[in-house]
């Protein structure tokens, strides 16, 4: 049994303990990229060498963009996760040397690991001490006529901090989850899929988690929304789905049920303390890993979508995006679309992951959606769905635009 090492605490704690229960030494597998802020290599390979693991690790280019296809068919939706390419990528390579790896997934949701977990609790202190009359009438009027600056960090776009005093907890953490808010989701899609999504939104989901927390704790109606939404429908058939389809069994020892129920009865302040996330975990292993992962701040999965949509993905999303021939015309507006990739070209504002979603949708209409009969002739939508034969997969399988 391999292991998956990123180089971040949780990854990194599951070989600290999987090393010390092996007889040989574990075969770890990493991912990196070329470009800067991206890769975790330096800190897998400490973790390796540390642990004296037989290391194995493999650089992701943009060319591992062709495997969207593929991922269209694994998952069978569209399923705009980008992580998903490095996640196959890890997947294949692993495979190549073992059967089975365990995974540090579960982590951040048991013991709060999101950096924006400290930014909501930050955001639920200020909201207690504002009266709701002042927060929904004065905050919620200042966050409409707020200039946008999605291009800096959290902490210096004043829009969303206002935005979400504006509301309650849970609404405020839907509206931080959510990559494409309600605004521009009505800009940019169809009039017609409009009207067939009836209203439907998919904050309510994160909404209703968040109110079932056992506790009026903030954190808890976090991890509450987290566990019940992103972990099962997003990082965990993730995962499952790109390890499958190549013939790897994945495990993930963090999400064991005992174990996330022993996580909920940690008080809140030893998850995240003073801003510094996973506070407990970190004291733990302070002493077994290396400073560098136990020190440094939470590093998301993903791919330099921003700058590969600017780049050498920039001919793939137009051809697929933006031809007025493609199967996806009839979801979105299309001039909406090519004034938000004018702007992400320009570098006014990070529209990379509305993009990539709208990429993944349209290669999977192409996929799946063949032209309606009678459409010509006044069909409200331009296409129906028609099963198409899907790859064979191996086993079972179980910041923002406003």
């Amino acid at each position: 049994m391999g292991a998956f090492l990123s180089g971040g605490l949780d990854s990194s704690v599951m070989v600290a303990v999987q090393s010390g229960l092996s007889g040989t030494a574990v075969e770890t597998f990493s991912i990196g990229f070329h470009e800067a802020g991206f890769s975790e290599l330096p800190y897998a390979r400490q973790v390796a060498r540390q642990f004296g693991t037989s290391h194995t690790e493999e650089i992701v280019t943009p060319k591992a963009a062709e495997m969207l296809d593929d991922l269209v068919r694994y998952y069978d939706e569209p399923f705009a996760d980008s992580s998903a390419i490095p996640t196959l990528c890890l997947s294949r390579l692993a495979r190549q040397r073992v059967k089975g790896v365990i995974s540090g997934d579960g982590g951040d949701e048991a013991l709060g690991g999101y950096r924006r977990y400290a930014h909501d609790l930050r955001e639920a202190w200020l909201r207690r001490r504002i009266p709701g009359w002042i927060r929904r009438g004065l905050v919620g009027q200042l966050a409409r006529r707020w200039p946008k600056a999605d291009w800096l960090p959290r902490i210096f776009r004043a829009k969303t901090l206002l935005t979400n005093l504006s509301m309650e907890g849970p609404e405020a953490y839907a509206n931080t989850l959510s990559m494409c808010r309600l605004p521009a989701r009505r800009r940019l899609l169809h009039g017609d899929l409009l009207a067939e999504l009836n209203g439907y939104r998919p904050e309510q989901a994160i909404c209703d988690r968040f109110a079932e927390a056992a506790s009026d704790d903030p954190l808890a109606g976090m991890v509450a929304a987290d566990v019940n939404t992103l972990l099962p429908d997003d990082f965990l058939v993730k995962v499952d789905r790109a390890s499958m389809s190549c013939g790897l069994e994945v495990r993930p020892p963090l999400v064991d049920h005992e174990l996330l129920e022993l996580a909920a009865r940690i008080p809140s302040e030893l998850k995240v303390r003073r801003g510094q996330t996973k506070w407990i975990l970190k004291q733990l292993y302070r002493d077994r890993l290396p400073a560098e992962v136990t020190k440094r701040a939470k590093h998301g999965f993903e791919i330099p979508v921003d700058g590969w949509l600017r780049g050498p993905l920039r001919e793939v999303f137009e051809s697929a995006v933006l031809s007025p021939n493609s199967r996806v015309a009839c979801l979105v507006e299309r001039s909406a679309v090519r004034q938000l990739y004018g702007s992400h070209l320009a570098k006014v504002g990070r529209h990379g992951n509305v993009l990539w979603s709208l990429l993944v949708l349209a290669r999977w209409a192409d996929e799946y959606l063949a032209p309606a009969r009678g459409a010509e002739a006044g069909g409200s939508m331009a296409t129906d769905v028609v099963p198409r034969p899907t790859v064979p997969v191996a086993g079972t399988v179980a910041e923002k635009t406003e």
